[in-house]
């Protein structure tokens, strides 16, 4: 039974609360969003949010304040840009991620106010068309939360058993916190400005044990005490809470943005829908349908027009493969591009002789 204890102590001993974000190697096995994208704002807050706070009205039935914030009073940027652009790249989140000059906060943050309140972001719209992206994803901030005590978990049986045998119940994560801090974001496209999704996230309830929550003084009382029963440390418990918030939020923001609703989402709120498919032998097959007849396809090759025997047999399959589908009132073109080399970066911006536009990008070959 001892032996048991311990396995089962140390085998706890590292849980976190939350395996729904796992890390970003998992997520980089995706598919990516198939466009180019421009990284712009920022996770700022409010001054309000950022000041000393009033300590917040907790329900009851919620749990118990421990903190009345997540993050440190006066950081008004407490998710650093520069890491979750990292997070983003690492992760894969779109065929190509670039972001947009600006190292200056008080420039991200007028960038997120600005979006999270609807207003069109024209000179960034243009930057980012400017620089061939087909999307843009802005960063609109982040919405302080308290950390609340939510109660024991299942685990805290195992805790009292162990503390009981072994004296290392201490080790087993008994206690959830909850932080309900929220990432905000949206993505617009670039030839239009119009914001075509809101993404919003939150971090799981996470677990402590008492090792990873309370103080020396506290440790040492659960000599004679069942950890379960030992009160938590808002200074212990603060920055645990707040390193996993980040990162959570991070990997958060990038499990939406390679979700397959939000890709419809995307397709069906631009003007038409294209779609790019990696064929075999580093061929591309490009399939459009829109409400008016296509009037132009270019097609870039690793940022460059891209040209030759290849593009001309496209554009002339393209073409002839014009059909219409009167029932829904839509043009629709097909044709396969060839002659990629490998690991190439691709896109194809079609344009149809209303003025309308949309654009697409793939990586083929190897990633």
């Amino acid at each position: 039974m001892r032996r048991l204890a311990l396995l089962a102590a140390l085998a706890l001993a590292s849980c976190r609360g939350s395996t729904t974000v796992l890390d970003v190697d998992w997520w980089a096995r995706f598919p990516p969003l198939p466009y180019r994208v421009v990284l712009a704002g920022g996770a700022v807050m409010s001054e309000t949010d950022a000041a000393e706070p009033e300590t917040p009205a907790v329900d009851p039935a919620e749990g118990k304040l421990l903190l009345a914030k997540t993050f440190v009073v006066g950081d008004r940027e407490p998710l650093p840009f520069a890491d979750l652009c990292a997070t983003l790249r690492a992760g894969r989140a779109a065929s190509d991620l670039l972001v947009l000059g600006e190292d200056d906060f008080a420039t991200r943050a007028a960038t997120a106010e600005a979006s999270a309140r609807g207003l069109d972001l024209d000179p960034q719209v243009g930057r980012a068309e400017a620089m061939g992206a087909d999307i843009l994803l802005v960063l609109e901030g982040v919405d302080e939360s308290p950390i609340i005590v939510t109660g024991t978990t299942g685990s805290w049986p195992i805790a009292t058993v162990v503390w009981l045998l072994v004296g290392l119940g201490g080790l087993v994560p008994e206690t959830r916190f909850e932080s309900r801090a929220t990432l905000r974001a949206s993505l617009r496209d670039v030839h239009t400005g119009r914001r075509l999704a809101l993404l919003s996230v939150q971090a799981d309830p996470m677990d402590l044990s008492l090792f990873q929550r309370a103080g020396f003084f506290k440790i040492l009382t659960h000599i004679i005490i069942p950890p379960p029963l030992v009160g938590s440390d808002g200074d212990v418990v603060g920055p645990r809470v707040r390193e996993e918030v980040a990162r959570q939020l991070g990997l958060k923001l990038l499990a939406r943005l390679k979700s397959q609703d939000l890709l419809e989402n995307l397709r069906a709120g631009l003007d038409f829908r294209l779609e790019l498919k990696e064929l075999q032998g580093r061929v591309l097959q490009v399939e459009v349908s829109c409400p008016q007849e296509v009037q132009t396809v270019l097609v870039e090759v690793d940022g460059k027009l891209f040209e030759g025997e290849g593009l001309e047999r496209f554009r002339q399959a393209f073409f002839r493969s014009k059909r219409s589908d009167p029932r829904l009132a839509l043009f629709r073109y097909q044709a396969a591009l060839d002659g990629l080399p490998d690991g190439a970066l691709v896109r194809v911006l079609v344009e149809t002789l209303a003025g309308d536009r949309v654009s697409s990008t793939l990586r083929v070959g190897r990633p």
